[in-house]
């Protein structure tokens, strides 16, 4: 019997242990059961996909847990579902016409700013078609984004200080002449006043390629990932740089090209408007001074070069080359028949502003051609015109030349090399 009492002994503490943990597991659920939730696999209900099934069963979990504010709990399940990812769940469920009227403008700020951390884009353009807006971006904001862990952010010249916005400022943009708003102690709670453009440069330095948008920063953007080629040793970073500096300046001239397309007068005085930031450069000014080749090379770049290089004149007539040449070549150097060739006049003030796209049209003035000119402005217009110029350089330079020659080949031609006399 003694060799059997030990062992007995055992088994019934064992018993025990095993009661106590399941009389202790029974009353937890029981206080708790509102945060369990039954998943049966031979169920279709979510089509067998766990993740929203664990996501169901936290979003009801969070609103039994919260019992006063309804409103309060929707937001919450909306920041959950950004969490997960659960582009679709969202929108069907937490972001529709119903629920609406339930959101505040702080509630979809908290959103957009979870969105942002994780770098999802459709959720953040779900949550600015929703209501939300970049524009509400504070300095605090913008730190916790610099403060967020990022994969292979962009290298400093100083690789053991932390990764800062005003360290990344100095060392990328310093160079170019960018300004900066340093006001960030005083005004932290405060929305930033360049709120998009900081939100672009965030996500072009912790390289979250995706976030770029527009002209002018997708130019930055570029020259920022070919400036980072040079402090990066990493062959395969440098050229993931590469491709990425390649890709904006892309989307950079598909941008400028399609809105020439559309409007072609707001576009070209788009490219002479200064922008205060970049120390009053122009758009045409930046993209040649962080050397965008392709930007510079595309067709709305070229044809606002060739409106520069014929002046006044209207370019888009046939034969203009040719008729421009005939004139410049008129006895004696004199346009005689610029009367012949077609005017335009120009604005030169030119106001860009921000407008509806129903708008647009009626915020620029395109050029108009009058039918009736004076004869002097005519002159005074033909030979204002640069290619006009080139062709009288090129005309007094093959005459130079001409007359010249004989001149040097009778001075210095060896023709009494015998001292025979002439």
């Amino acid at each position: 019997m003694s060799i059997y009492e030990p062992s007995s002994n055992e088994s019934q503490l064992k018993t025990e242990k095993i009661n106590s943990v399941r009389n202790d597991s029974c009353e937890i659920l029981e206080k708790c059961k509102h945060r369990v939730t039954v998943l049966k696999i031979s169920s279709n209900m979510h089509h067998r996909n766990f993740e929203d099934a664990i996501l169901l069963s936290l979003s009801n979990a969070r609103r039994k847990a919260e019992k006063s504010n309804q409103q309060h709990k929707l937001a919450n399940e909306l920041i959950l579902a950004i969490a997960w990812n659960r582009f679709d769940y969202a929108r069907e469920y937490l972001l529709n016409d119903e629920t609406r009227p339930k959101y505040t403008e702080g509630d979809l700020h908290r959103a957009l700013l979870n969105a942002l951390c994780h770098s999802y884009i459709d959720c953040i353009e779900l949550l600015l078609d929703f209501g939300a807006s970049f524009k509400n971006l504070t300095h605090d904001d913008l730190k916790r984004l610099y403060d967020q862990p990022s994969h292979n952010p962009l290298p400093i010249a100083d690789e053991e200080e932390p990764l800062k916005k005003s360290r990344y400022y100095a060392d990328y943009l310093k160079r170019i002449g960018f300004k900066t708003i340093h006001s960030e102690e005083k005004e932290n709670g405060l929305p930033s006043q360049s709120a998009v453009q900081d939100l672009f440069l965030w996500a072009i330095f912790s390289n979250r390629f995706e976030l770029a948008t527009t002209p002018l920063n997708l130019l930055l953007g570029a020259y920022i990932y070919r400036h980072a080629t040079r402090l990066k040793l990493n062959t395969d970073m440098q050229e993931q740089y590469h491709k990425h500096a390649n890709q904006l300046e892309e989307i950079a001239v598909s941008i400028i090209d399609m809105s020439y397309e559309y409007d072609k007068f707001f576009t070209l005085s788009l490219l002479e408007h200064e922008v205060d930031t970049f120390n009053h450069m122009t758009l045409l000014k930046f993209a040649e001074t962080v050397q965008c080749k392709s930007f510079l090379a595309s067709r709305c770049v070229q044809r606002y070069l060739q409106k520069i290089w014929y002046g006044n004149i209207d370019y888009t007539r046939k034969y203009i080359d040719l008729r421009i040449i005939a004139c410049t070549l008129s006895i004696p150097l004199i346009p005689i028949f610029f009367w012949t060739l077609r005017y335009v006049e120009k604005n030169n003030h030119v106001n860009i502003k921000i407008c509806p796209k129903s708008e647009l049209h009626n915020s620029s003035k395109p050029e108009n051609h009058p039918k009736h000119r004076l004869w002097c402005n005519k002159i005074i217009s033909f030979y204002r015109a640069p290619i006009v110029r080139f062709y009288h350089y090129a005309i007094f330079f093959i005459l130079f030349l001409i007359l010249f020659s004989p001149i040097m080949l009778v001075n210095y031609f060896p023709l009494n090399i015998y001292g025979e006399s002439r």
